[in-house]
């Protein structure tokens, strides 16, 4: 209830800054409640400064680093200058669930939400759905928005979306962050590489699992103490390099709302890399559990493994219309499974279930996201 009559409170004051006009052809965007320069909002805003002549803010709580464009202005996140531009600028664009959803924006604004993966694989919290003051909020957030970006068309996204008719509001033209596997060549494979520091002679694989977020306490976000079987990397690389006849290299990237502990001395911890989509480009397999990376990979037409040890614990939040063995890679509950799943790997039969997997979540990837975001919504 507090939470619901501050919003309103914020709302009222806010409208406020209605005496500065809007700024036509000027975006603001943020990444992870400005934590970080990166996913959907990152690529398009890089798009923006190519191929428009458009002002591009960046909302975030870090210093310039190298691989912001200069031509991206930087302004902190919730600042004043932050809720300035928020008020005033005709494009808002974020990729998570921030205070900026609950803001009251003028018809001349529009708020688009990229998200950060599809809600196929995850239901996430529905508490709100179960309180007045929950709904109302709902409520509020799914009137200011404007689109939200969909990568394929079984996800109905987050809670502020499926609590209204939303299906005006699904901007299907597949995640801004995709363009990169569509548009690279071996040049951008070998510089990223080279600059993660791996040698182009190994196979990748890359681990990255998801947060628990059924895991709440902040002292389990490291993932060696969530208490289920952690992936034994030393089997993992044998069972590679015997079975694909190659040697390999396992980078292992934390979530971001997990503590970025290496998993194992034999890793290499990428979890400081700023992009993740540059890692699943570089890789050669992917092994992950409940992540909706499985689709940026699979699109790509890549080899994949699950590893869900805690799938019993984890299955309530499993939506029933899309259950685990239907998604593009097999899994398995333990290490002693998991080198039987490499060792049985069929190419044939594993390119046919990314395929089958593709076509029934209706994915929407093609390479163009920024492009038809750009015509579609920017110059229309």
């Amino acid at each position: 209830m507090i939470k619901y009559f501050a919003c309103l409170l914020l709302r009222f004051l806010l409208r406020l800054l209605y005496i500065f006009p809007v700024k036509e052809g000027v975006v603001i965007l943020t990444s992870f409640g400005g934590r970080q320069y990166s996913c959907n909002p990152k690529y398009i805003a890089e798009y923006i400064i190519k191929n428009t002549s458009m002002q591009v803010y960046f909302a975030i709580n870090m210093k310039r680093k190298d691989e912001i464009p200069c031509k991206i202005k930087l302004v902190k996140y919730r600042s004043l200058k932050h809720l300035y531009y928020l008020m005033t600028c005709e494009f808002i664009i974020v990729n998570s669930s921030d205070f900026t959803k609950y803001l009251p924006y003028r018809k001349k604004q529009k708020y688009i939400n990229t998200w950060h993966g599809a809600f196929i694989f995850k239901i996430g919290d529905q508490k709100k759905r179960d309180n007045y003051y929950g709904k109302k909020m709902l409520s509020i957030c799914g009137k200011e928005l404007n689109h939200y970006i969909r990568n394929c068309t079984l996800d109905q996204g987050p809670l502020f979306i499926q609590n209204i008719d939303s299906k005006s509001k699904y901007l299907d033209i597949g995640y801004p962050r995709s363009d990169i596997f569509f548009n690279s060549n071996i040049n951008k494979i070998n510089y990223i590489k080279n600059k993660v520091g791996i040698d182009n002679n190994k196979k990748i694989i890359l681990y990255a699992p998801t947060y628990r977020d059924s895991y709440n306490n902040d002292d389990r976000k490291n993932i060696n103490s969530y208490g289920f079987e952690i992936l034994d990397v030393d089997r993992v690389l044998n069972i590679f390099d015997s079975r694909f006849g190659e040697s390999h290299i396992l980078l292992f990237r934390a979530h971001h709302d997990m503590l970025p502990d290496n998993i194992s001395t034999n890793a290499i911890n990428v979890s400081g890399y700023p992009d993740m989509q540059e890692l699943l480009l570089i890789s050669d397999f992917l092994i992950t559990d409940y992540s909706t990376s499985m689709i940026d990979f699979s699109i790509q037409g890549k080899p994949g493994f699950l590893y869900t040890p805690d799938l019993d614990n984890f299955k309530f939040n499993i939506p029933s219309f899309n259950p685990i063995n239907q998604w593009p890679y097999l899994y398995a509950e333990n290490n002693d499974d998991f080198i039987k799943l490499v060792e049985q790997y069929n190419s044939r039969i594993a390119s046919e279930k990314i395929k089958k997997f593709l076509d029934r979540i209706g994915c929407c990837d093609e390479g163009k996201a920024c492009e038809r975001l750009c015509q579609e919504i920017f110059i229309k």
